[in-house]
């Protein structure tokens, strides 16, 4: 008796070498590393990780494992800190998609790549609060290259964009993810547009090399640089770009257009009229050339020469079509840098039952036009994918909803990336929000021996924040930081967003209600944007800190800080495979200083993890070992005044 024994997949089907295959496996999709919903994994070092199983997604083969959803696993979480690589195979940093706001990754991560729009709002700063623009510059330096691949958040633009009545509209309007994508991306360009006209101060605005007008022409807002497709207006002939300039005659004025594709089954045939036929075979040579005899041949033909039948591609499908690499309007020719899509199952409509959204977008690392100089980012899950795969639209999962061109040829515009720094006059120049202070401002000559490279130390106290009805999450009530001598240059309470605080965490912090409001607090109280603002200078600025926990710190500021840029005590002043010990502990050991005996106060401990450091500097290794002995065989939880004195 003979029977099949089990099949084999095609273990090249996510790789360069598929195409040599005689049989395609175009169903064979090799996900690897998934982290299925019922927490199993698989072992593989190759491909994106933290992707679903098939179960979601509608047991459809047909999906690319790079277009999945990604998960997290369970009980974990996602910092900036983790191992990256876990999930991030692509050498760019990606967003974790906050799902109270899932149309807001994408169009950030879709806006990065793109140099001009970097450049253009990485020299904005201004002193209005809250401000997009302000919060994107932030964001794309939480994305800079130069940091490699990782896993950054969104939570400080989403908290700024939330004092927007574009955010309650957005949410209040329903509609499809495609809908609340396109309407983000046009308030997006609205607002920001009227926040570029500002500037921080005359200084700042002097350095700028790129302003709204050299990106945008002579559009009055950048939002008309948006192209919504109109099929109505289409002849049969017309190609997208002469579709574009019937419908905005000014888009060819700017250097970025954004197209909606807006596809629907309504217009179907005009659809694949206008777009090319969508497969990954259109880029691989036909073998036979212009000798092919096959009228329905996928494969690609030699340009300006004739074949040997007349050219008949027969009955496109629906999901035969991509997305064109290049469009030229009049004489401008524009290429495709970036795109937005919406996923779906397989099975259900893509537009109205989205599963999620994905970005696609070069990889600025690699200047080289290849074939897998592309990257896609599902969530916080990425990884190279080929250009083929990248442009081509199966419309029965993965539809278009915004495509990012930019100008092929622009004349004298710098294509190099460049940032305003910080100016050292943020930690003045804004007043104290508290009604009753006295003092409004900080006096500026408080910083005048604040110079590059020293060492700081800093300490954060958090509060809790209803993030929704069901996710709570940590927000920073407090941040402090000591120089070198010990003296205070930062004691900020931050002023509370829109959210609901859950839990001020009194007995760690040391944060009361009052102290947030600013008709009670008698505090140095500010917003979040001036307090991260602080803390960028000192990071940009080459400044040294020092602290406890400053992993953590530095995550729930949502700021990314080099690791040699820091030492933390709670991972000097610990040993191997050994719990990490509280700051309590090594002050009552190192110092015979008794911290933390009520309540927390970020002024004391940043002072205090300062005194630890050094006199960890001061000892030799056995000593360490000595005194890190003493505090784990003491099992003592609580450190009182009346204990016995510590090893000097």
């Amino acid at each position: 008796m003979r029977d099949r024994v089990g099949y084999a997949p095609n273990t090249r089907s996510h790789t360069e070498m598929r195409y040599l295959n005689i049989i395609p496996y175009e169903t064979v999709q090799m996900a690897m590393n998934p982290i299925y919903a019922n927490g199993s994994e698989q072992n593989n070092d190759n491909g994106i990780l933290g992707i679903q199983d098939e179960v979601e997604l509608g047991n459809n083969s047909n999906i690319m494992w790079q277009y999945q959803k990604p998960i997290l696993p369970r009980n974990s979480r996602l910092t900036m800190d983790m191992d990256s690589e876990r999930y991030n195979k692509s050498g760019m940093v990606s967003l974790i998609c906050d799902e109270s706001v899932p149309y807001v990754s994408c169009v950030i991560q879709a806006m990065h790549p793109m140099i001009l729009m970097r450049n253009l709002f990485e020299q904005h700063i201004c002193k209005n609060d809250p401000c997009l623009s302000c919060e994107l510059n932030f964001q794309f330096r939480l994305m800079s290259p130069s940091r490699g691949n990782g896993i950054a958040s969104i939570k400080n633009f989403v908290r700024a964009f939330e004092a927007f009545e574009t955010h309650r509209k957005i949410h209040l309007m329903g509609g499809t993810l495609r809908d609340q994508i396109c309407a983000f991306i046009e308030n997006l360009l609205e607002i920001t547009g009227k926040e570029l006209e500002y500037t921080f101060n005359e200084e700042i605005s002097q350095k700028i090399q790129i302003n709204k007008n050299r990106v945008f022409g002579k559009l009055e807002s950048p939002k008309q640089c948006i192209i919504k497709l109109d099929y109505s207006v289409w002849n049969e002939g017309t190609k997208v770009g002469q579709l574009i300039d019937l419908i905005n005659p000014t888009a060819k004025d700017s250097d970025i257009i954004i197209l909606f594709p807006q596809i629907s089954a309504a217009h179907l045939k005009k659809i694949q009229a206008i777009f090319e036929r969508g497969s990954y075979w259109n880029y691989i040579n036909c073998k036979h050339g212009q000798d092919c005899i096959n009228s329905n041949c996928r494969y690609k033909h030699p340009s300006g020469k004739e074949r040997i039948v007349e050219k008949a591609l027969g009955e496109l499908n629906y999901e035969e079509i991509s997305l064109p690499q290049n469009i030229r309007i009049i004489n401008q020719s524009y290429s495709l840098e970036s795109a937005i899509f919406v996923m779906g199952d397989g099975i259900n409509d893509p537009i109205k039952n989205s599963t999620h959204a994905i970005s696609i977008a070069k990889d600025f690392h690699k200047p080289t036009d290849d074939n897998i100089n592309w990257v896609v980012f599902s969530g916080h899950a990425t990884g190279p994918i080929t250009k083929p795969d990248a442009f081509a639209c199966n419309l029965d999962y993965k539809v278009p909803v915004a495509v990012f061109y930019m100008k092929a040829k622009r004349e004298n515009v710098n294509m190099t990336e460049f940032k305003i720094e910080i100016p050292k006059e943020v930690f003045w120049a804004f007043p104290n929000l508290a009604l009753s202070s006295d003092d409004k401002y900080i006096c500026k000559e408080k910083f005048d021996n604040l110079e590059e490279n020293n060492i700081v130390a800093l300490d954060a106290e958090f509060i809790s924040v209803d993030k929704t009805d069901n996710i709570k999450t940590d927000e920073i009530g407090r941040i402090s930081v000591v120089d070198e001598n010990e003296q205070v240059i930062i004691d900020d309470y931050i002023q509370t967003g829109s959210s609901t605080v859950n839990d001020y965490k009194t007995s760690v912090s040391g944060i009361v209600e009052s102290d947030l409001n600013p008709e009670t607090t008698n505090k140095q109280l500010t917003t979040l944007k001036v307090a991260y603002m602080k803390i960028l200078y000192l990071v940009e600025h080459s400044f040294h800190f020092i602290g406890h926990g400053l992993c953590n710190d530095f995550n729930v500021l949502n700021i990314w800080v080099n690791e040699i840029q820091y030492s933390d005590t709670v991972k000097l002043c610990r040993l191997q495979l050994k719990p990490m010990l509280p700051l309590k502990k090594l002050a009552f050991k190192f110092l015979d200083k008794v911290v933390q005996k009520d309540t927390h106060d970020s002024i004391e401990d940043a002072k205090t993890a300062l005194q630890v450091y050094r006199k960890y500097e001061t000892l030799k290794e056995h000593e360490i070992n000595e005194y890190l002995n003493d505090i784990y065989n003491s099992h003592i939880l609580e450190w009182e005044p009346d204990k016995p004195k510590a090893i000097s």
